[in-house]
């Protein structure tokens, strides 16, 4: 595949897929982030989920005033679906995905696609701030050395949606998207991972906004909701909270994608082994085949540990 360089005047399309719900709070400062943007070859293709506030009026002036495409959903499709749709919508050549509530830097586009090369996907770090603006952190992930292949992404993702451009190549492998995924961002990762073909960019190009409303981040694992299921349901303590949460949550993407006809015989077995690692400690009290699997993949899970001892008491065991 040729590798993109705007600088000689090749200026492919870039589509923008963005899924709203009752977004208006920040929905404006969001789209202006994105027609500011130094690229300027873009569409901006936007699937509504059925919202009750403000946000269609909203996509409806700037469709009047930038050229913005918008879809208004019959029944409720939920983030991910939505952002599907959104996906099957959009003509560009490369795809950039976007939520409703964040800023993105002005070189955004320019960056990533100058830096995509043959990759099927690139994402980038970002920035936290709060329902204000203000800064929570200027980095948020920093160096991520160990997620460049399948093996990391079956126990664990990285990849934020809000911060990727893929190439439109990735979507003869990830559509349709598995039903009951948790998160859409983690299969468009695995799939381009599968291949090799995903690259990280260390640096913020996006102010991702965390707050209690929100579908994903880190404010959602920690609001009133949350803290009011805490103790009475889960009987765990604070801190392995938000650990429940994504183990459930990975379980489910296992789950959703276990019988994908895109995997061979190895990366099956390795999503298998991983859904034992995720069910045990989630369906279990004493987690001992977790354990065991946790000491097989532990240079998987936990890349810089060193726990040599702990595998070789168990490795009559797991073989």
């Amino acid at each position: 595949m040729e590798t993109v360089n705007i600088n000689t005047g090749k200026m492919p399309l870039i589509s923008i897929a963005m899924a709203t719900h009752n977004g208006e709070k920040y929905l404006k400062e969001q789209l202006d982030s994105i027609y500011a943007q130094t690229y300027k070859n873009i569409e901006v293709i936007v699937t509504d989920d059925c919202s009750t506030d403000g946000t269609i009026e909203i996509l409806r002036q700037y469709a009047n005033s930038h050229g913005l495409k918008y879809y208004m959903n019959e029944q409720n499709l939920g983030f991910v679906k939505n952002f599907e749709k959104a996906i099957t919508l959009c003509n560009g050549e490369f795809i950039a995905l976007c939520d409703q509530d964040d800023i993105w830097e002005p070189n955004k586009i320019e960056i990533l696609l100058e830096s995509i090369g043959t990759n099927l996907l690139i994402h980038s770090d970002c920035s936290l701030i709060d329902e204000v603006d203000n800064v929570i952190s200027s980095q948020w992930k920093g160096e991520i050395k160990s997620h460049k292949k399948f093996d990391s992404f079956v126990f664990t993702n990285v990849v934020t949606g809000c911060t990727v451009l893929f190439n439109r190549e990735l979507l003869k492998y990830c559509l349709p998207f598995p039903d009951n995924l948790a998160y859409h961002d983690w299969w468009l990762a695995i799939v381009a991972a599968k291949f090799e073909r995903i690259k990280y960019l260390n640096k913020p190009l996006v102010r991702y906004r965390q707050h209690n409303e929100q579908d994903t981040g880190i404010a959602k694992k920690t609001s009133k909701l949350y803290r009011f299921f805490l103790n009475p349901i889960y009987r765990v303590q604070q801190k392995e909270f938000p650990k429940m949460i994504d183990f459930k949550k990975q379980l489910q993407n296992l789950l959703a994608i276990k019988d994908a006809k895109l995997f061979n015989d190895q990366e099956t077995s390795l999503i298998n082994d991983a859904t034992r690692y995720y069910n045990d400690y989630v369906n279990h009290i004493i987690h001992f085949r977790h354990f065991v699997y946790a000491v097989k993949y532990d240079k998987i899970i936990r890349p810089n540990n060193n726990i040599k001892i702990l595998k070789n008491i168990v490795r009559d065991i797991i073989g």
